[in-house]
């Protein structure tokens, strides 16, 4: 599943070019994205999924944390 797909300056899908100034800087600082998702099942089970570039680990949790002004909206 693809998540994030970076767009250059003109809307167009990034090129993985290594000769593209962007591509490069991209390429650099992506080990300082994180990612943290907490999801439930129809049947109310919790998780958290904390992923970094050291890799991730999943644990159960009670429930999921209320949005706050900071969280990723869709």
């Amino acid at each position: 599943m693809t998540i994030l797909t970076p767009d250059d300056e003109n809307g167009k899908p990034l090129s993985s070019d290594k000769k593209d100034g962007l591509w490069v800087r991209l390429d650099k600082e992506r080990a300082r994205v994180s990612v943290e998702i907490c999801y439930c099942s129809t049947l109310g089970e919790c998780w958290t999924l904390r992923a970094d570039n050291s890799g991730g680990a999943t644990t159960e949790t009670a429930h999921c944390p209320k949005p706050s002004a900071i969280s990723f909206q869709q």
